[in-house]
């Protein structure tokens, strides 16, 4: 259980100490605002990341999270499973960098290694939050 301060101030930045409660698309909108991102099933030319679905002639899935939806890398952006997959949506979020807004299209939301990733980066930005906020209420005693 953390401090009602710290609990607070998570709730004003729309992230809660205890997120099994939440929907998806809850923690979407909080990811959304923190790093500037927008999730979409739309396919706009001008997305940061593509993540979708390809079969293979012989009936296999592969899942690919390319920048170039037309040409993607076969070596790094083609997934045969989904738990790396999952990773790396969760590092593009949270290590995004700049304020400059994010479009990943993601061709169905409610894939599982999607929703894993969106727990993943919601959970790890919360903590990441809640560790700043301590260190602030910490200097501020000081």
């Amino acid at each position: 259980m953390i401090g009602k301060d710290i609990t607070d101030k998570l709730k004003e930045l729309g992230y809660e100490e205890d997120a099994y409660h939440l929907t998806n698309n809850e923690m979407m909108a909080a990811l959304s605002k923190t790093y500037n991102v927008k999730f979409t099933e739309d396919w706009p030319v001008a997305s940061t990341y593509y993540i979708y679905e390809e079969t293979t002639r012989d009936g296999y899935s592969n899942y690919i999270m390319t920048e170039s939806p037309t040409r993607p890398c076969i070596s790094t952006e083609v997934y045969q499973y989904t738990d790396q997959l999952s990773e790396d949506i969760t590092l593009a979020i949270v290590d995004k960098t700049n304020d400059k807004k994010m479009v990943m299209y993601v061709e169905d939301t409610s894939e599982q290694f999607f929703l894993t990733a969106i727990v993943d980066a919601y959970n790890a930005t919360r903590n990441r939050l809640t560790n700043e906020i301590k260190d602030e209420i910490e200097w501020q005693k000081n």
